[in-house]
């Protein structure tokens, strides 16, 4: 069973297509909200871990319901405890950046390739 799984998965794998464009389109379609674990995490480095959680709880909430071109940028620009924290705009924007927000993802696939004996 584990070799048909892995012949199935390395079947998959060789018809893998990336679309960048879909990518950004499908992060897009969060407003932002992609990154709010991101940015509670900066946020709760300046106000406290459960203040930023309970802070972009509210805020995702309120993202869910406002219009689609505004942005969980927009409004934690906007949020009074975002401005006091100490986070100015282009630190903000930075975590924003669904880019900035991979991890440790490429050390992980590299290390998992480097260790692969099957050939793709």
């Amino acid at each position: 069973m584990t070799h048909a799984t892995l012949q199935h998965t390395l079947s998959l794998l060789r018809g893998l297509e990336v679309h960048p464009e879909m990518m950004k389109a499908n992060l897009d379609c969060t407003k932002g909200a992609i990154v709010s674990e991101a940015v509670m995490m900066a946020l709760g480095k300046k106000v406290g871990r459960q203040a930023a959680r309970d802070l972009l709880y509210d805020v995702c909430r309120l993202l869910s319901q406002a219009g689609s071109s505004t942005s969980l940028f927009d409004l934690l620009l906007e949020n009074k405890v975002i401005q006091e924290s100490g986070i100015g705009a282009e630190e903000l924007k930075a975590i924003c950046n669904p880019s900035n927000y991979v991890g440790l993802s490429r050390e992980m696939v590299e290390k998992v390739v480097a260790s692969c004996t099957v050939e793709i």
